[in-house]
């Protein structure tokens, strides 16, 4: 009996080992390679490796191959970006991010379990720096980033700072208050006396920062306190109707110091979490009642505390109206400054200091919400007790912080600075009004703040009352009649520096090497007609090419079509598509996509004219039974009443079917001719091969069209019956629009 077990156990152990021994004699040499290269120092020995390894087990989903591919995806990745090849380190570590969710989620042992949880929150933390793209940007007066908040400006970003008001460069200012301590009535003496709109943050302090300060206010124990400040603050906007007030309430909870008890449990930082909500939502609630003309701010630190995200306390969005934040960029004594440090990434410091970066989580949570964002207060400290803080290094960031963060970020409507010395650190770039103080300011930041400021559109377009601009993505320009400015964002954590090559036509306008790469185009350089711009990134060994399309006419230089993938700029129609969008006529097929060679339904073209006349109101009803979908209804009725169409029969307009050449131009002729009141006649389609198909209800109206430049011939052919494309459309419909609309 024992030989017949120990037989089947040999038998078993054969089976077993042979598919293990298959995976080990192509993993274990890919692994030697691996450990050869690191001892080696040998980045893309290792690089190379790795990628042997990952090959063994691109078809496997088992916790060997997970546990054998996340550190060296790790080391991947660091390699790739110590080589300054910064696409290929984000695929790395979001391979590395893959295997540390899926041990996370399928492992049973708890260390394993928290040490991949460790690094998933670390790869979140670094792969916006290699995800990001790199973007071009312009300042316009167009509005975006509009959410139609209490208080919110359309453009413009209003800045500020505490302890100060300095006419004509703020149009914001931070006033603090401890809650249940002081009173903001006690402050408004130090309010500016200005005629023109800023906006005052009014801080909010829980001073305390604990449990019993949360469940004191949410139980309504300093109702009578709260109520007196809310009517105040009320009455003083009241009083003062160009102050527009933001209330934040309870600011940096996620870094209060309760919740370093809190650890990792998740079921003790959601009981603190409930405290802070309800005491929030109280205040929310009597504000809504006794200052409804006060918007309230929810206001997280950046970095927070590690096992926290800004949801993790976040109000709820009936009681929220702007998302705020605290960001601060200080040197500290433990930065590693070397590329993958852990904790130079976990806190955002080190080549990990990127502002645009940095406020992104806050970001996205403001942008989930549908919430404009302000920054509730920002940092820079240029000296400290202890000697770690550096006057260059504050002024570098200030710089960066400054330029870019509402450029990337329109969404941002108020920017405040700490103008304070505290705890040790110095922020001050301005003397206090407020108090006697005899604090040390950096006369070298603040010139460097003020000219930054200046510099930035958004930002200086807030003083004096002056028509506020924002920033923009150039793709997304569509209505600018002026010098092109533009700025580049490259998000790479690049010890050195970056080239940013500008070229228009052909011909380099300008090579920069300094944030934030600004060029101006003269807009006399912008040609009529379809313009190409590229603008050229080299950031290490990474290097990325942006096109642009620029289409100009008389009226505009617009955009739009830079993001549009199935238009290259070399097609004829090109120009006049752009000018469609840049006026309304037609819209993508989606964010990357027209469509020029779609074609257009007899409702679309009848819509677009019916919008582009103001859309009037109609009353009445039509003949047609075909009439089903409510977005062309008023179209089709205001089109028949005006005899601009008669249906292809008594009882049908056909409004799905393809709207024909020769159809397009009767259109057009009886729009110019019954409803603008304008002769449209005349014309002739001779040199035309196909000039006899051309049926007889249309062949007046398409030799006017023809002859006018509206519809252009294909070779020697007008296709009267084909369809008309998009393209086609967007081309009568500019042309025409010049012709009979401008004036």
């Amino acid at each position: 009996m024992k030989k017949i077990i120990s037989f089947l156990i040999a038998v078993l152990m054969i089976f077993c080992v042979v598919p293990v021994s298959s995976a080990n004699n192509a993993y274990w040499p890919a692994q030697a390679a691996y450990n050869a290269a690191r001892e080696a120092n040998d980045d893309m020995a290792l690089v190379k490796a790795v990628d042997m390894i990952v090959d063994v087990y691109k078809n496997e989903d088992s916790e060997t191959s997970h546990s054998r591919l996340r550190t060296p995806l790790h080391e991947a990745a660091l390699a790739y970006e110590r080589m300054g090849m910064y696409k290929e380190a984000g695929k790395a570590y979001e391979m590395a991010n893959k295997s540390a969710k899926w041990l996370l989620q399928n492992t049973a042992d708890p260390n394993v379990k928290n040490a991949n949880l460790e690094f998933m929150k670390l790869y979140e933390r670094i792969m916006p720096y290699f995800n990001t793209e790199p973007q071009v940007y312009v300042a316009s007066s167009q509005t975006v980033s509009y959410f139609d908040a209490l208080n919110e400006p359309e453009r413009g970003t209003y800045v500020g700072m505490c302890d100060v008001y300095l006419d004509g460069m703020q149009s914001a200012m931070l006033l603090y208050a401890g809650y249940g301590q002081e009173g903001f009535d006690s402050y408004e003496r130090f309010l500016p006396g200005t005629d023109d709109i800023y906006y005052l943050e009014a801080a909010w302090n829980v001073v305390e920062e604990n449990e019993a300060a949360l469940v004191s206010i949410s139980s309504g124990a300093t109702d009578s306190y709260m109520i007196k400040q809310l009517k105040y603050l009320q009455s003083y906007t009241e009083d003062n109707p160009n102050c527009r007030i933001l209330l934040r309430f309870g600011a940096e909870v996620n870094c209060w110091s309760p919740l370093d008890a809190c650890g990792s449990d998740q079921t003790k930082i959601k009981a603190f979490a409930d405290k802070y909500i309800a005491a929030f939502r109280h205040v929310a609630k009597a504000a809504r009642k006794y200052a409804p003309d006060i918007a309230l701010v929810y206001s997280p630190v950046d970095y927070g505390q590690w096992y926290t995200t800004p949801e993790t306390f976040y109000p709820g969005d009936e009681y929220v109206d702007y998302v705020g934040m605290s960001t601060y960029y200080n040197l500290n004594v433990a930065d590693e400054n070397k590329v993958g440090s852990k904790s130079d990434i976990i806190w955002g410091r080190g080549l990990y200091q990127d502002p645009v970066i940095k406020v992104a989580e806050i970001i996205e949570l403001a942008d989930a919400h549908k919430k404009p964002v302000i920054i509730s207060e920002c940092g820079f400290s240029f000296s400290s007790s202890d000697g770690v803080q550096s006057e260059a290094h504050a002024v570098e960031k200030l710089k960066e912080f400054y330029t870019y963060i509402n450029m990337v970020y329109p969404q941002i409507k108020v920017v405040n600075l700490f103008n304070n010395n505290f705890k040790n650190n110095n922020y001050r770039i301005y003397e206090n009004t407020q108090h006697d103080t005899a604090d040390v300011v950096s006369t070298v930041l603040r010139e460097v703040y003020n000219s930054t400021v200046k510099e930035n559109e958004a930002m200086a377009s807030t003083f004096n009352g002056g028509e506020t601009k924002s920033y923009l993505p150039l793709s997304d320009l569509s209505d600018s009649t002026t010098d092109l400015k533009l700025s580049t964002y490259v998000p790479y954590p690049n010890p050195d520096k970056n080239t940013v090559t500008y070229t228009l036509n052909g011909k380099t306008v300008a090579s920069l090497t300094e944030k934030p790469y600004t060029v101006t185009i003269d807009k006399n350089n912008i040609k009529d007609g379809v313009n190409k711009l590229s603008v050229h990134i080299r950031s290490g060994k990474t290097e990325i090419t942006k096109n642009y399309l620029l289409c100009r006419d008389a009226d505009f230089i617009e955009a739009r079509l830079s993001n549009m993938k199935d238009i290259s700029g070399d097609e004829a129609y090109t120009y006049d598509i752009g000018r469609a969008m840049a006026r309304g006529l037609i819209s993508g097929t989606s964010d990357t996509t027209v469509s020029p060679l779609a074609t257009t339904s007899r409702a679309q073209l009848v819509t677009i004219l019916y919008r582009n006349t103001g859309s009037p109101s109609v009353t009445g009803k039509y003949s047609f039974t075909d009439i089903k979908a409510d977005w062309y209804k008023a179209a089709v009725l205001w089109a028949s009443q005006n005899g601009i169409v008669n249906g292809t029969s008594d009882t049908t307009f056909s409004p799905d079917n393809g709207i024909t050449v020769q159809d397009m131009a009767v259109i057009l002729q009886r729009y110019c001719i019954n409803y603008l009141e304008i002769n449209a006649n005349g014309g002739s389609l001779d040199g035309l091969a196909d000039a006899g198909a051309v049926a007889g209800y249309a062949k007046e109206a398409l030799a006017w069209a023809y002859t006018e430049g509206f519809i252009d011939a294909v070779g020697n052919k007008i296709n009267p019956s084909s369809p008309a494309t998009r393209a086609q459309v967007a081309t009568a419909l500019v042309r025409f629009g010049d012709k009979y609309l401008a004036n």
